[in-house]
């Protein structure tokens, strides 16, 4: 089983957009961002889909809606610890194996 992890617990300082500190909610066309990552992996048939969320987390949260398992991140570390999150949730899954995740930030 593929599984997907979207990277969504940022507040975006690194891309030094003059858009909102919450990039991903930002508005493309007629939805958020973050969206259309989510919506892509329904439609290809991923059954898994883990959302890392942190900073404004609630938003994100009433954005997306139900249908996906959110992981908080409490610290913001970075990628690699945004992805050290879900491992966890990954192997229990899936023992001894992880699988294919599909990563998307």
């Amino acid at each position: 089983m593929v599984r997907a992890v979207v990277l969504v617990a940022g507040e975006g300082t690194r891309m030094r957009s003059p858009l909102s500190k919450l990039l991903h909610l930002a508005p493309l066309s007629s939805q958020a961002l973050v969206k259309f990552a989510v919506n892509a992996c329904v439609k290809t048939g991923i059954e898994r889909i883990m959302i890392v969320v942190g900073y404004q987390a609630e938003k994100l949260r009433f954005t997306l809606g139900e249908g996906f398992e959110y992981v908080y991140q409490e610290k913001r570390l970075g990628t690699g610890d945004a992805l050290k999150q879900v491992v966890p949730l990954l192997r229990v899954a899936c023992p001894p194996r992880i699988g294919p995740v599909i990563v998307l930030d």
